[in-house]
């Protein structure tokens, strides 16, 4: 047996790194499937989830600034949901200063 219980083991473990990815994808709520309560509920129970928001994109939502990093501020950012194509979220932002720079 030369080479083939490799290629067999290769190939299985090639299947299930692909199975883990497809799982991982499909593990994130996607906004576009919920209404914007349940999105709002949602981020609210977590304190911080990451959410899709579109085919290739996502935003990292979180209920306030306690989860924001040191120095981080939760800012309003809207969202597409199932029932409002602007739902508003929070997301961690950079704080600014009282004249709006940085």
């Amino acid at each position: 047996m030369t080479g083939g219980p490799r290629i067999t083991l290769a190939a299985l473990a090639g299947a299930f790194a692909a199975m883990v990815l497809v799982e991982a994808a499909s593990a994130r709520p996607d906004t576009r499937q919920l209404s914007c309560a349940q999105a709002q509920d949602l981020v609210n129970e977590r304190g911080a989830i990451t959410l899709s928001t579109g085919d290739f994109t996502f935003a990292r939502f979180v209920s306030g600034t306690a989860q924001c990093r040191p120095l981080g501020v939760a800012r309003p950012e809207y969202a597409p949901t199932r029932d409002n194509r602007n739902c508003r979220l929070f997301t961690c932002r950079g704080r600014s200063s009282s004249d709006g720079s940085r």
